[in-house]
């Protein structure tokens, strides 16, 4: 009799041992359909990456302004050693043309940004129009820190270039407005050393040598996306944007003095001065290369809210938790009930909480995040519960069931929605849960738990 019982006991510790080693080994080949779905999600997400570089293309790419740059020539003159034909060696003095480049001393940007979201299929991206207003003054330029003699001084072949990230993105053709005098913009004729895209004129006729500062104006009406930023050239630069999208994000190097954002839109003041920027307001022709002026960029980034596919990510990553945890309420009923579940059907309620992140995926395409959650979760709970009417053979176990699943994806969409307070709400979750299980376990003998039902 005491060899029966003690018999029995080991095939019950070898059962309940079993059944745990195969729920591990199933909720491990459940990583094979999530890993798909993790795939999947990469895809759609590099496919949107792609779409919104042609709706980019199309329509403006993100715009950088920077400017205005008066450039003066000069002569340089060096000497140099030279070789003549009988082999004597003679000094000989070399005159380039070169060029000086000086930067404002006040600078104000003004903008007013005018959004709205492009659509390329299933896929979007924000793109703007923006009327930007660029005024501020030059005081006369001192090529006597240049080391650059008057004699040397091509004033009148001076020309204004400014910096613009995307021409292609021009509505109407600049006008310069340099003291009373007025100059149109065209394409770039002279090389600037530090930028390839920009918009030149020349400023005939004009004695810039002759006055103590100069006062310019110009107005630029382009289109963009996603990104406006700007260049601090000034020795004081001031920029103020406004615009009605409600989700900005500030950028760069230097974050606004003041900002608003409200429902009907956004307010943002910026401030720079020279000392904030490691380059000079002055220089000769290729000091320095463009990695000095991109450092000094700040702006607004217009965000999009969370793209679907973050979110969906974000649930993916709990997907196996949420698998063990179904498989570990299927055990306790199948320990405690005295009921035999079949690997096959845990596979297949695994199956199921798997192809809620698909059906997540797929429906949040066409319809908002929060409805897309609802209706997957909806379906998934329905067909688990529904499904555990048959494998646990109780409706009251299934509605038990399906209440725990819902509690699971009522929590996971909590910790989806608490970006801050994510991570402390899912350990203090984890821990509740822990809890829970240890507590309706607490007095269970598992070397004397009821054998599990044979068929």
């Amino acid at each position: 009799m005491k060899e029966t019982i003690k018999a029995r006991m080991a095939g019950v510790k070898e059962n309940s041992f079993a059944k745990i080693i195969m729920i591990g080994l199933l909720s491990l080949i459940l990583l094979i359909p999530v890993g798909m779905i993790e795939s999947l999600i990469d895809e759609r997400f590099m496919r949107l990456d792609q779409t919104q570089h042609e709706i980019s293309n199309d329509w403006g790419r993100p715009q950088t302004v920077g400017g205005p740059i008066l450039t003066i020539p000069f002569y340089q003159h060096s000497k140099i050693s030279k070789q003549n034909r009988n082999g004597d060696w003679y000094t000989t003095t070399e005159t380039k043309l070169q060029y000086a480049y000086f930067l404002p001393d006040t600078l104000n940007y003004e903008a007013e940004v005018l959004p709205e979201v492009r659509y390329r299929g299933l896929f979007k991206m924000p793109v703007y129009k923006t009327k930007l207003k660029v005024h501020g003054q030059f005081n006369t330029p001192d090529f006597d820190k240049l080391n650059i003699a008057e004699k040397d001084i091509l004033w009148q072949r001076a020309f204004i270039s400014v910096m613009l990230a995307d021409k292609r993105g021009l509505n109407e053709i600049p006008v310069l407005r340099w003291n009373d005098k007025s100059f149109i913009f065209g394409p770039a004729e002279k090389v600037i050393d530090t930028y390839s895209s920009i918009v030149q004129t020349d400023l005939k006729d004009i004695e810039i040598e002759n006055k103590s500062y100069n006062t310019f104006s110009f107005d630029l009406d382009v289109r963009g996306s996603r990104l406006l930023r700007f260049l601090p050239f000034g020795k004081q630069t001031q920029a103020f944007v406004q615009s009605n999208w409600k989700t900005p994000k500030f950028i760069g190097t230097s974050l606004p003095l003041s900002h608003t954002i409200k429902e009907s839109g956004f307010k943002a003041q910026w401030k720079t001065l020279e000392l904030n920027r490691n380059y000079p307001q002055q220089w000769r022709s290729s000091d320095f290369g463009i990695e000095a002026l991109n450092s000094s960029i700040f702006g607004v980034e217009f965000l999009m809210p969370v793209s679907v596919y973050q979110q969906t990510n974000r649930s993916v990553k709990y997907a196996v938790l949420f698998v063990v945890l179904t498989f570990i309420s299927y055990f306790l009923f199948e320990i405690l009930a005295k009921l035999r579940i079949h690997p096959v059907q845990y596979l297949l309620i695994g199956l199921s909480v798997c192809l809620f992140y698909l059906n997540l995926l797929s429906i949040s395409e066409h319809l908002n995040f929060e409805l897309a959650y609802l209706l997957s979760s909806t379906a998934t709970i329905l067909m688990a519960s529904g499904y555990s009417v048959a494998v646990l053979k109780s409706r009251s176990k299934a509605l038990i069931i399906a209440f725990i699943l819902t509690v699971l994806y009522g929590f996971l969409f909590i910790l989806l929605n608490a970006e801050t307070y994510s991570l402390l709400m899912g350990g203090i979750g984890l821990f509740i849960i822990l809890g829970t299980i240890m507590f309706v376990t607490r007095k269970m003998e598992w070397y004397s738990t009821p054998a599990i039902a044979k068929d």
